[in-house]
């Protein structure tokens, strides 16, 4: 069985998914604690949280687009 390395459409959306669900875990997981706690924190951390949050996102609705 050969693999082309191209993914079906059931594929691509659960890797979208999967893949704007891990968006919203380093939201969860790195920025919102931040807010709710009042601490002082770095603000790398918060930066870092929530780059990889909006590019969690932009790819997962980019592999979205593709399905169409």
């Amino acid at each position: 069985m050969s693999y082309h390395g191209r993914l079906n459409i059931a594929q691509l959306d659960r890797l979208s998914e999967i893949i704007g669900n891990l968006g919203l875990l380093f939201l969860a997981t790195l920025v919102l604690p931040i807010f709710v706690k009042g601490s002082i924190v770095d603000p790398i951390t918060i930066l870092v949280g929530v780059i990889v949050s909006i590019v969690c996102v932009i790819v997962s609705m980019f592999l979205l687009r593709k399905n169409t």
